[in-house]
């Protein structure tokens, strides 16, 4: 594809919360100067950093704020999975403009962003638990292990595919996931080094979404640690800001 449209959503206090038709129609058309309508995003990525219900992150904070769990990372994705969710109403959207302006010449493609695996339950507290995400297979994961970080990612991407198979959309392919953090330390010389490693975290995490043939994808901010290590990480596409 060769835009990406973001649209952000899951916090619970914001207005509107839910994406529907009316708010998604102007993402997937618009109507030229000479009044028709002609197809406008070709990609869109559903992306969102906190778990309001909980008051958690889900992206590594700079503050004192408790990282997300297992059940912040299941509302995240169930938020845009279940029925009369984001997929439902952006396939329904792409449908309805399909009956309108007729087939578009590509077909329409969604990457899912993925919580922070962060290794600290309150990253400011160094001494904070690094168990208090959730199990897998019945084992209580420990983010002190990046196989285990690793595996969590494994999950959600498993979690979020079972959901897209039942959801079927007809008018939507999901072409990859996308790296929430927009910062990348994976040099030992960097920042928190120890904390973070995404050097040794994403490779992994890439190679598993290359198995089932789905991009990696990031949109740093302007020269943000791990911007000129993409190829190393893993990252299909970046978007630098």
């Amino acid at each position: 594809f060769a835009d990406l449209d973001l649209l952000p959503g899951g916090v619970t206090f914001k207005t509107p919360n839910r994406w529907d038709e009316d708010r998604l129609t102007p993402h997937v058309s618009f109507t030229d100067e000479d009044g028709k309508e002609k197809w406008l995003h070709e990609a869109f990525l559903f992306i969102g950093g906190e778990d309001a219900k909980r008051n958690r992150l889900l992206c590594i904070p700079d503050g004192k704020q408790q990282s997300g769990n297992q059940d912040s990372w299941k509302d995240f994705a169930d938020y845009r999975m279940t029925d009369g969710g984001v997929v439902d109403a952006l396939d329904m959207t792409i449908g309805n403009a399909i009956a309108r302006i007729g087939e578009p010449t590509f077909r329409h493609s969604v990457v899912m962003a993925m919580p922070d695996p962060i290794m600290l339950e309150f990253f400011s507290d160094k001494n904070s638990s690094t168990t208090y995400w959730g199990q897998v297979h019945g084992r209580q994961l420990d983010f002190r292990n990046t196989e285990d970080q690793v595996l969590a990612y494994k999950w959600f991407i498993d979690y979020v595919r079972e959901a897209w198979e039942k959801a079927a959309p007809e008018n939507l392919e999901l072409a990859g996931f996308y790296v929430l953090s927009e910062i990348l330390v994976a040099k030992p010389s960097g920042w928190n080094y120890q904390y973070k490693r995404w050097d040794k975290i994403l490779p992994e995490v890439s190679k598993y979404l290359h198995s089932l043939k789905y991009t990696l994808n990031w949109i740093p901010y302007y020269a943000a640690d791990g911007y000129d290590m993409t190829r190393q990480l893993g990252i299909d596409y970046t978007w630098l800001q």
